[in-house]
């Protein structure tokens, strides 16, 4: 998380920084968040660290959407209805 918050820190002033663990494994899961205080602050992180690499693997960067829980389905993905 420490370095997520050196990296990110160039564009803004962070609220939090996240990397979730695998319950059963203890280990990251290969993604993490970073809050910022400004939006155009997000934004410019966005802009600048999308597609970079860091410590050898490259960052997706983007916009976290929220999980809508309640509208998964037992439906596959595929199903016409």
């Amino acid at each position: 998380e420490e370095l997520l918050h050196a990296a990110f820190l160039p564009f803004g002033d962070i609220v939090s920084v996240n990397i979730p663990l695998d319950q059963t494994t203890q280990k990251h899961r290969g993604f993490g968040f970073v809050e910022f205080e400004d939006e155009v602050d997000a934004a410019a992180a966005i802009d600048n660290m999308n597609n970079n690499e860091l410590v050898g693997r490259v960052l997706k960067v983007n916009i976290a959407k929220p999980i809508n829980v309640g509208k998964m389905s037992s439906k596959p993905v595929w199903s016409a209805d």
